[in-house]
């Protein structure tokens, strides 16, 4: 979204952002898996002439992916519940925390991030047309770029419908490079009025903190970064599953016929490693763990009891794999 860009260009002088003390190490590339939340929301006030509105905040993020090319991951969510909030008497409750990638992996080139939080002018048709946007974010998901990607137009093209430039609270716009570990906080403010080594923040309230007190008249966003040297909920990655489930029931219809396992295996091998969604080392050493694990199932004379075969490997699952090290 260009204008989201250039907003951002206009009013940054007028932010206060960056990281909140040192920042810690860069992700390294094909190395991490990244995560990043909105761990924090404040909004004490909204823009002038807006009396009932929806507080939505919409998330992209751009990574590199393994063909060199951008995989895109996008959120909407509606704060408060999905409840119509009354500008003159906002709830002073800290928003959040909103995921905005789930374990991605990282392969270099940086992360263009844009999120903002808008309030969208209550009316009748408003709520279903928010929750039909949160509802397609929620099942494109934010963890596996197979099942984020389709999705990336329709959303982006369904919240410019509603949110622009004027409607935008508290954002952030712009790319990370390097993306580094830690807490970066973005004001609503001046860097005169709010200086951005004054800031703390408080994990157990998750307030944003300016010498030691609560930022209340200010909005601002707090985001978490983190990285980590193994794929959460690696088991669930669409493809890799797929073909693993599909391959194991080969073994169990036929666990003798050697030259069709051996294709079932192979179809999962390939899947695996041209998965986006599984940096390449992990891929391997996922690809020779169910090797070994099957192998009595791929290799005529390892085994010649069945029902032994059945007991020993039959049952065993995705999740019961650590390609990871650890």
């Amino acid at each position: 979204m260009k204008w989201f860009d250039d907003i951002w260009k206009e009013r940054s002088q007028l932010y206060t952002h960056g990281y909140v003390g040192q920042p810690g190490a860069p992700a390294v590339p094909e190395e991490s898996y990244l995560t990043i939340d909105v761990a924090a929301l404040w909004i004490p006030y909204v823009r002038k002439g807006l009396s009932k509105f929806y507080g939505a905040v919409h998330g992209t993020v751009d990574v590199q992916s393994e063909t060199g090319e951008t995989a895109k991951f996008q959120l909407f969510d509606v704060l408060a519940e999905a409840k119509e909030m009354d500008a003159a008497h906002l709830d002073r409750i800290i928003q959040g925390p909103f995921r905005l990638v789930d374990g991605v992996p990282y392969r270099g080139g940086g992360v263009n991030l844009r999120v903002g939080l808008f309030s969208v002018k209550g009316a009748e048709l408003t709520l279903p047309y928010l929750n039909l946007l949160k509802n397609m974010s929620a099942t494109a998901g934010i963890a596996f770029i197979s099942q984020a990607m389709p999705f990336v137009e329709l959303i982006r093209n369904g919240v410019s419908t509603i949110a622009g430039g004027d409607q935008l609270e508290i954002g952030r716009s712009g790319l990370f490079d390097p993306i580094q570990v830690g807490t970066y906080a973005i004001v609503r403010a001046p860097s005169a009025d709010v200086p951005l080594e004054s800031l703390t923040f408080d994990e157990n309230s998750r307030a944003l903190m300016s010498n030691g007190k609560k930022l209340e008249a200010q909005p601002y966003m707090v985001l978490r970064i983190r990285t980590s040297s193994q794929r959460p909920y690696f088991y669930n990655i669409p493809d890799v599953k797929s073909a693993f489930r599909q391959m194991k029931d080969q073994f169990q219809r036929t666990p003798k016929d050697y030259e069709t396992n051996n294709r079932a295996f192979d179809a999962f091998e390939v899947n695996t490693r041209l998965s986006p969604d599984l940096l390449a080392p992990h891929a391997a050493t996922l690809i020779s763990d169910v090797r070994k694990r099957y192998e009595a199932f791929l290799l005529e004379g390892r085994r010649s009891d069945t029902t032994t075969i059945r007991e020993d490997h039959g049952d065993a699952n995705l999740e019961d794999f650590n390609p990871f090290g650890t």
